[in-house]
């Protein structure tokens, strides 16, 4: 709840030539609850934009990634494996839809308003499920 996500920027795959949406300019909503982070994107009308657009709406790309500087964390080994816990996020810089996510929990899908008005119902219990989620919106 004290991390500043003020200024954060929507792209694909850390690409900040690619800026789908951004905090500042009201393009991108972020919205942090018991499961995760979900934010929603008001997607250009630009050439990556679309092909963007498509992909993810054809599952493509359909992964998220974020990337932020941590405050606190711990590392422990667990069955021999080193595990970091991120227990406090500084600053959260961008989000951003992902070919390969360091996080396979993540997920990124297309909605159009009307079928999220449709879909209303079943988009809410989806939303249990996840841990980093996105929509991106029609213009």
């Amino acid at each position: 709840n004290e991390c500043d996500m003020s200024d954060v920027i929507a792209c694909f795959n850390h690409n900040i030539n690619t800026i789908l949406g951004r905090t500042r300019s009201g393009t991108l909503t972020l919205k942090v609850d018991d499961v995760g982070l979900y934010f929603e994107i008001k997607c250009p009308n630009t050439s990556y934009g679309n092909d963007l657009w498509e992909s993810v709406t054809r599952g493509d790309v359909d992964k998220c990634s974020f990337m932020f500087v941590t405050e606190e964390s711990v590392w422990e080994t667990l069955d021999g494996v080193d595990v970091r816990t991120i227990l406090k996020v500084k600053k959260l810089y961008d989000v951003s839809l992902v070919v390969w996510p360091a996080y396979e929990d993540t997920e990124a899908a297309k909605r159009s308003f009307d079928q999220f008005k449709k879909d209303g119902e079943k988009v809410l219990s989806n939303l249990a499920k996840r841990k980093l989620q996105f929509r991106m919106l029609e213009l």
